[in-house]
């Protein structure tokens, strides 16, 4: 059995405005740097054996931040991107949401084959994303992986890890720098936690 650490990316400009990022390469601001340091302590007993993130900086940089006190080996894999929505990255959410089910969970067959202009459909996603599955489930048989991308490329990654229909993305929301842990045995998933925030709360509770 091999242990999945899943986590989405910190906070960035463009999350706190509701700006859509697809392929655009925004960094994590300070709130998401802050996120990711948090995270940093909880796992700071865990024995990881392997990193993979997505290329995009506001990933890689979080998984930069998560292992800068090991030696571990950061492993770039351009699978694990986002989405990419084309002509439509920069635009804020509620400006294209009527376009895009996908941004209220409410994902159809007919929107999953849809391509945003100058851009990629889900099944996209989830054909690029499943090379990632394969690959990690052949390399990894044993341990402990990290895995660090973005919330529209989790999600597909979920309904491939769990065989549901794209159509349940939905299902699979996850916040800036939360955590999710999986139990992967070749083709037995059993979920430990998902959208994990507790390591970003403070005493009050409150978190950020």
């Amino acid at each position: 059995m091999t242990k999945w650490l899943i986590v989405r990316h910190g906070a960035t400009d463009w999350n706190q405005q509701h700006r859509i990022q697809g392929h655009s390469n925004i960094s994590l601001n300070e709130e998401g740097r802050e996120q990711a340091r948090k995270l940093r302590r909880r796992l700071s007993k865990v024995k990881i054996n392997a990193v993979y993130t997505s290329d995009l900086i506001r990933a890689s940089e979080t998984a930069d931040i998560l292992i800068s006190n090991s030696a571990t080996v950061v492993h770039v894999f351009p699978n694990l991107r986002e989405q990419t929505f084309g002509k439509w990255e920069g635009l804020k959410s509620d400006q294209i949401g009527a376009y895009i089910p996908a941004l209220h969970g409410e994902i159809s067959s007919k929107s999953s084959s849809t391509t945003p202009p100058q851009g990629e459909s889900l099944l996209e996603v989830r054909d690029r994303l499943a090379v990632a599955v394969s690959y990690f489930k052949k390399k990894h048989r044993t341990g402990c992986i990290l895995i660090v991308a973005h919330g529209g490329s989790i999600g597909v990654l979920m309904t491939l890890l769990m065989d549901v229909s794209i159509s349940g993305v939905g299902r699979f929301k996850t916040d800036n720098c939360s955590l999710s842990i999986l139990n992967v045995k070749d083709e037995k998933v059993d979920i430990e936690l998902f959208n994990d925030i507790s390591h970003l709360c403070d005493a009050n509770l409150s978190c950020s």
